[in-house]
């Protein structure tokens, strides 16, 4: 797995350089603050987005904004959007907009009805009351719920949702469009029994919570697409392992809907679920996922044309380079132990304990870059370090040279630093021309470094 790490040196050295100055952008929530966006929130407040050169302004929703339409009208491309899965369906139908990442691998987006309304399957939604908004109209896995079961929305009635679950408790309708990280929280603590009607229960697994941006701010601002991304990641990544530091954040500065901190902790507990499915990474999206959805709207006859699925989603430099087997060892990976040279300045070394020289700068930047975890495996001498190689204790060696014997054991990549070789002799001594002048000499040469097996050949 050598190979597939430091292809990407060479690339990082040109994603080193920061401007001077935060660029500004703007990303569009599509409901109201609270856990459902963590991880743009703590992306902020711990200084990710800083030091990917971005000043992110987090805009709550407001009734009435139609996202899509927001991002693909932006002047200067600097707005960024999270959808619903409905996403999907605008950009089928010709949205000017590119898909970066989906944070909920599952939909959290359930229907609730009460154990007192007798409704004990999907087949006795028939001639019910519904509270569902247009954007939830769209939402396939609803469609394809109730079409799997021989009805569609026109068997239902209809209703304004009121987005308050006492509507369903007050009798005013008797089924309510819900996030499972909220209101079943709330029917719970008011000791209401109530059933829920879970999409992916029935196979519709959809993406939800799927970040966007425009084909405009991608084609203008490239690295700011990537830098965004990794950077909201990061911040997911972080609220998700901080849930009791994220939610007293939420509680101070995010908390337009007053809701308590244990109602807080449920959601982050719930959506924690929906963002890790097994070994899939974080915010990912698979073409083919995507195209089960975009068939599911076809087969509704609300896809009005032909699509590419291969361009919905923005391919990072990362994803690109990764094939699916390093992506999935990586992952199952966890963390890559790196065996270094201890005593090679101003290459690499280690000081006080710590690992220095021009090698670790290269390795910061791919730790960053790639969010990868590296752990250094200190070692006393490069024939220690070649002797834990050859034991599989390091899974990656900084700087090595190939040679004959050390190919036995170890995969080599393109050389991301190069060096000349040189002899030093005292100053009354001939000049060296040749190597073969050397023959009968004596060549001190550090023990275990690759000059005297190549010398020798």
């Amino acid at each position: 797995m050598l190979r597939l790490f430091f292809s990407l040196i060479s690339i990082l050295t040109l994603l080193s350089a920061n401007s001077s100055s935060l660029e500004s952008i703007d990303l569009q929530l599509k409901w109201k603050h609270q856990f459902q966006f963590a991880g743009y929130y703590m992306a902020k407040e711990k200084g990710f987005y800083k030091k990917a050169n971005l000043d992110v302004n987090i805009i709550e929703y407001k009734n009435g904004i139609n996202i899509v339409k927001k991002i693909e009208n932006s002047d200067n491309g600097s707005v960024y959007g999270v959808g619903y899965p409905n996403v999907l369906l605008h950009k089928a139908n010709g949205a000017n907009i590119v898909l970066l990442s989906a944070i909920n691998q599952l939909s959290p987006h359930i229907l609730l009805t009460l154990k007192s309304s007798n409704i004990k399957g999907i087949k006795d939604f028939k001639n019910k009351r519904i509270m569902i908004g247009s954007e939830a109209v769209e939402t396939a896995s609803f469609m394809a719920m109730l079409t799997s079961h021989n009805l569609s929305l026109e068997d239902l009635k209809c209703l304004e949702p009121s987005f308050d679950i006492k509507s369903l408790v007050d009798n005013k309708t008797d089924i309510s469009t819900s996030y499972i990280s909220n209101e079943p929280y709330q029917l719970t603590k008011m000791g209401i029994p109530f059933n829920i009607w879970n999409p992916s229960d029935f196979g519709f697994d959809f993406y939800d919570d799927i970040l966007f941006t425009s084909n405009q701010e991608l084609k203008l601002h490239p690295q700011r697409v990537e830098s965004f991304k990794e950077a909201s990641l990061k911040g997911w990544k972080y609220a998700f392992e901080h849930i009791e530091e994220t939610v007293d954040i939420i509680l101070k500065k995010y908390n337009s809907q007053h809701k308590t901190k244990d109602a807080l902790l449920y959601e982050a507990k719930e959506l924690k679920k929906l963002a890790y499915l097994g070994s899939i990474p974080l915010g990912n999206l698979e073409e083919n996922k995507i195209k089960r959805i975009v068939d599911i709207y076809n087969l509704m006859g609300l896809v009005k044309k032909n699509v590419a699925i291969k361009n919905f989603v923005y391919s990072s430099q990362k994803c690109s380079i990764f094939t699916n087997a390093e992506k999935k060892y990586l992952i199952d990976k966890k963390t890559i132990k790196l065996c270094i040279d201890p005593n090679w300045m101003p290459y690499e070394s280690f000081k006080d304990g710590k690992y220095v020289g021009i090698s670790s700068d290269f390795f910061k930047l791919a730790e960053k870059k790639l969010n990868l975890n590296i752990d250094l495996v200190e070692t006393k001498s490069w024939d220690e370090t070649l002797k834990l190689a050859k034991n599989r204790e390091c899974d990656i060696i900084s700087l090595s040279m190939k040679t004959e014997s050390r190919a036995k054991y170890l995969n080599f990549t393109k050389p991301y630093l190069k060096t000349p070789l040189v002899i030093a002799t005292k100053n009354n001594a001939l000049f060296i021309d040749d190597f073969k002048s050397l023959k009968g000499k004596n060549l001190a040469i550090t023990k275990g470094y690759a000059f005297r097996e190549i010398l020798e050949m």
